[in-house]
């Protein structure tokens, strides 16, 4: 019976030690223009350090109806790696390659893929610089605030 627990104890250790991963809740908002936007997917994606150039996978989310989200590691589990992410903010729109349009072109309700845009600025998707740092207890406060419009110069 103490083999047993012997076995046990050091399969549960190696599990857990598996990949160095420390893996803690995160959530927060998105605003848009001071307003929450639903339909959002928000993606942290881990940055290699020299000491450790493989950091782990990315956790995403998708904002609800007050701009919230919690993130999902992996695709499964609540949370992401505990240290410093890439921030990448997207409509769902530019998360996939436009759908193969089936309808006629003469047709006036047919939505036009060729002419649509993802409206979050490349700054926050394809040429996101933006960084969070994922503390060790995890956070309630991943909040981005996202500006569209032009901010009116004083003259």
């Amino acid at each position: 019976m103490r083999f047993v627990s012997i076995v046990l104890w050091f399969t549960t250790l190696a599990i857990i030690g598996c990949g160095g991963e420390n893996i803690v809740p995160v959530s927060g908002k998105v605003t848009v223009d001071g307003k929450p936007h639903k339909g959002l997917i928000v993606s942290f994606q881990p940055l290699r350090t020299s000491t450790n150039i493989n950091p782990g996978r990315g956790s995403a989310a998708v904002t609800d109806a007050s701009g919230a989200f919690t993130l999902v590691y992996d695709g499964t589990s609540p949370g992401a790696i505990v240290g410093k992410h890439r921030i990448k903010i997207f409509t769902q729109m530019g998360a996939e390659p436009p759908p193969e349009d089936t309808k006629s072109e003469s047709d006036p309700k047919a939505f036009n893929y060729a002419t649509a845009r993802e409206t979050i600025p490349i700054e926050w998707h394809e040429r996101s610089e933006k960084e969070f740092e994922v503390p060790a207890g995890g956070t309630r406060e991943a909040n981005f605030t996202i500006e569209l419009r032009k901010k009116n110069k004083a003259s």
